[in-house]
């Protein structure tokens, strides 16, 4: 049997032990860098820019994130809320890599797109009291911009996480195109489609307007569905919160008849699945998220949710800091790194790693990471 314990409690043990000779020092050291490494993530796939450019080319890499060791630096990580289980898979990459690397992290969230003065406040009160770094998912594209600037001045490296941040003073990005995700799932739906349904008739629901993954996500979609094939014929922009697309969908199907598929966000996908059972039991809807999470994955499992793309969330947050800590000991770094989209239908469900997108089961929110040192 094979034991795991925290670092803090080999710290302790350690201190113990080497009391008592050379060898039993050698031995904890040996297993303490066992455990720490022993649930490391492999290598994966991504697409990497080496500069901001907006013609620099994407090669797609292998990425290996850095390994373990004590380090003193302290990352904050600022997300729009957890309220949903792919913010949850968020914060569990960025907590677990912040284990892995040995360093401190401090968590924050904003509880909702509209709160882009709280996440600005958030930010600089971690680095007040001692952040060396920021990784950030903003709330709106453009929204963090005059922070950002005024910490890259004084020396600290913003990471963009998920959500895109327009200014040129980013450090680097964890992101996925999201245009790539819209198109992703209108090239699903044209290659699904029955000549009964041509030209099939789509409720859309992306998220709140503002945010920079909605826009993109919505240009990306719109773009590149034939309109001989399928048209949107109604569609709604909200918070991701349960309640907000509730409303957006029942307003929707109120005033829709005859609507194919509902495409959206995956709060609205995973919404959308019991309202029309229980409020309409003989429809035909098919339903599609641009984007995967635990209630898609549930309701794709099911037979329940058609389709969604993944940008693998777990591996975004695994990245940003992994590039934060790159920057901050002057270590190789891509300017711009995606995880590779995959298309998850019932076809290929269960061999996609879903640790890629996922958190585990049983994993709770996590604000505090004392990775080094004390």
């Amino acid at each position: 049997m094979v034991v795991f314990f925290r670092k803090t409690e080999f710290q302790f043990f350690c201190k113990v032990v080497i009391a008592h000779g050379v060898i039993l020092a050698a031995i904890c050291l040996h297993i303490a860098a066992f455990a720490t490494s022993a649930y490391a993530q492999p290598p994966f796939q991504v697409m990497v820019k080496t500069n901001g450019s907006g013609d620099a080319a994407r090669t797609q890499q292998t990425y290996t994130l850095l390994p373990y060791k004590d380090r003193d630096w302290t990352v904050c990580v600022s997300l729009p809320h957890i309220k949903d289980s792919y913010w949850l898979a968020v914060n569990y990459g960025v907590t677990d890599q912040a284990k892995h690397l040995g360093i401190n992290m401090r968590l924050s969230h904003a509880g909702g797109y509209d709160n882009v003065e709280l996440q600005k406040q958030q930010i600089l009160e971690c680095v007040a009291h001692g952040g060396d770094a920021v990784v950030a998912a903003s709330v709106t594209r453009s929204g963090l911009n005059s922070v950002v600037e005024t910490l890259a001045r004084r020396g600290i490296p913003t990471v963009d996480l998920v959500n895109g941040i327009s200014s040129t003073a980013v450090a680097a990005h964890a992101t996925v195109d999201f245009g790539e995700m819209g198109r992703n799932v209108a090239a699903y739906i044209t290659r699904n489609l029955t000549h009964a349904q041509s030209p099939a008739r789509l409720a859309w629901l992306p998220g709140p307007y503002l945010a920079g993954w909605v826009q993109d996500g919505n240009k990306g979609l719109r773009e590149a569905l034939p309109q001989q094939a399928a048209l949107i014929v109604t569609s709604g922009y909200g918070d991701t919160g349960r309640v907000e697309q509730r409303k957006l969908l029942l307003d929707i199907l109120k005033n829709q008849s005859n609507l194919n598929f509902i495409v959206g966000n995956a709060v609205a996908a995973e919404v959308a699945v019991p309202l029309l059972r229980n409020d309409y039991p003989n429809h035909n809807i098919k339903i599609l998220s641009y984007y995967l999470t635990a209630g898609v994955y549930r309701g794709i499992k099911r037979g329940q949710i058609l389709a969604a793309p993944t940008d693998s969330p777990v591996l975004q947050g695994r990245i940003a800091v992994d590039q934060a800590i790159r920057i901050l000991e002057n270590q190789p770094y891509g300017y711009h790194v995606s995880p590779v989209i995959h298309m998850i239908d019932e076809s290929n469900l269960d061999t996609y790693p879903r640790g890629h997108s996922l958190a585990p089961s049983g994993f709770r929110p996590t604000f505090v990471v004392h990775g080094a040192s004390p």
